[in-house]
C-alpha cells in the first residue's frame, strides 16, 4: 500500500515528474483524474496578484472531502520555494506553509499528497516540511552531480525509442549534451525520429546534430577558443550569457580545464609519451580526446603557458566583480585567439 504523503524532489526533472505521474497513476487506480487530482504550484500560490490559483482556493482544497469519488490526490510543485527556515505565521509564504503541515500532519483518509521540488538536497528544503514528510510518508529523490554519467539510463532509454546507441556514443553523448536526463532524452527523440542505423550513427554524427542546450553551447565555445576561432567563440558567448548570466562561472572552469588539457598535451609530447598515453591522461572520450590533440597543434608551448597564468590570476576578479564576467570573457577571447 502506498503512503499518504511522497515528497520527490531532485535536479533530475524528468525522472521527478515522471515517478510522480506514475504515483499519481497508481492512487487514483481507474478513478476520474478530474474528480480525483488537484494540481497546484507554489510558486503560482505565493504571487503577490490576485490573478489564477489563490492561496485561499488552495487551503479550501486541502479542508474540503473529494466529491463525487472517495479519494483526492493534492499534487503541489516547486516547494523549494518556502525558505528552508521558514515558520508557519504571517506573510504568504508562512501562510502556505501553515495550511501544508496542517494537512500533512493528521491527514484525513480520503486524502494523498504529493510534493514536489527541484532541491538539491535536504538542507534545500523547508525543515519543518521535511520533518513531517519522513514521519508520515516517503522521500525520494532524483539528484545528478556534475561528474555523474547516466550511461546504464541512457541505454535503456535508447533501447525503448529503438536507437542503436552503443555504450561509447552514449558516453560521447552525456559529454555533448551533459548530464541532465531531461536534454538527453530530447535528443534522443529528436535522434529516434531520423531512423538511424547503428552504422550511420558514428561520432561525427552526434557533433553535427547534436544542439541547442546550454551544456553543448558551452562544449562549442571551447572548441572554438581551441581553434582560435573568435567570430563563433563571441556570438555564443554572448547566446549563453542571455539564457544564463550565472553561466559565466561553469564556462570559465571548463575553459580552465580544457588549456590545462592542451598545456598537458605539449608536456607529454615534449617528452615523447606514446598516443595512448596522452589520450588516456585527458580522461575524456576517446573521440574528443583526439580533437583536443589535434588543437594543441593551434598553440606554442608558452602561449599555453600565457593562457594558464592568466587563467589563474582571473579567479578573485571573477568572485568579487560577477557584473564584469561578460567584459572578462571578451577579452579573454581576444588573447587566446590573437595570441601567436
Amino acid at each position: 500500500m502506498l503512503p499518504i504523503l511522497h515528497l520527490i524532489y531532485g535536479n533530475q526533472q524528468l525522472l521527478v515528474d515522471e515517478t510522480t505521474e506514475n504515483l499519481t497513476k497508481q492512487l487514483l487506480e481507474q478513478r476520474d483524474r478530474q474528480d480525483a487530482l488537484e494540481r497546484f504550484d507554489a510558486i503560482e500560490l505565493l504571487k503577490d496578484n490576485s490573478q489564477g490559483v489563490t492561496l485561499d482556493q488552495f487551503q479550501t482544497s486541502c479542508e474540503t472531502l473529494p466529491f463525487l469519488t472517495d479519494l483526492k490526490v493534492i499534487r503541489l510543485d516547486h516547494c523549494e520555494v518556502l525558505a528552508t527556515s521558514a515558520k508557519p505565521g504571517n506573510g504568504k509564504e508562512g501562510r502556505l506553509l501553515h495550511v501544508l503541515l496542517n494537512s500533512i500532519r493528521s491527514p484525513h483518509p480520503a486524502f494523498r499528497y504529493l510534493l514536489t521540488s527541484s532541491a538539491m538536497s535536504d538542507k534545500n528544503l523547508n525543515s519543518l516540511l521535511l520533518k513531517e514528510v519522513k514521519k508520515n510518508g516517503k522521500v525520494i529523490k532524483f539528484v545528478a552531480y556534475e561528474d555523474s554519467t547516466p550511461v546504464d539510463w541512457l541505454l535503456k532509454r535508447a533501447s525503448q525509442k529503438n536507437l542503436p546507441l552503443s555504450r561509447g556514443m552514449a558516453e560521447l553523448l552525456i559529454e555533448l549534451v551533459g548530464n541532465d536526463l531531461n536534454d538527453l532524452d530530447q535528443e534522443m527523440e529528436k535522434l529516434s525520429l531520423m531512423n538511424i542505423s547503428r552504422s550511420t550513427l558514428t561520432e561525427q554524427f552526434l557533433l553535427d546534430h547534436v544542439q541547442g542546450y546550454k551544456h553543448f553551447s558551452v562544449f562549442r565555445i571551447i572548441q572554438a577558443l581551441s581553434l582560435k576561432q573568435i567570430v563563433p567563440a563571441l556570438e555564443t558567448l554572448e547566446q549563453v550569457m542571455m539564457e544564463s548570466a550565472k553561466d559565466y562561472v561553469k564556462l570559465f572552469v571548463l575553459i580552465h580545464q580544457q588549456f590545462r588539457k592542451l598545456l598537458m598535451i605539449h608536456y607529454l609530447k615534449r617528452r615523447q609519451a606514446p598516443e595512448d598515453e596522452i589520450l588516456g591522461s585527458l580522461g575524456m572520450h576517446p573521440f574528443l580526446g583526439r580533437q583536443v590533440v589535434a588543437q594543441a597543434r593551434n598553440f606554442k608551448t608558452h602561449e599555453l603557458e600565457q593562457i594558464y597564468h592568466r587563467l589563474g590570476t582571473m579567479d578573485l576578479p571573477f568572485k568579487y566583480h560577477p557584473h564584469l564576467a561578460q567584459t572578462m570573457l571578451q577579452d579573454l577571447f581576444q588573447s587566446i585567439c590573437l595570441s601567436s
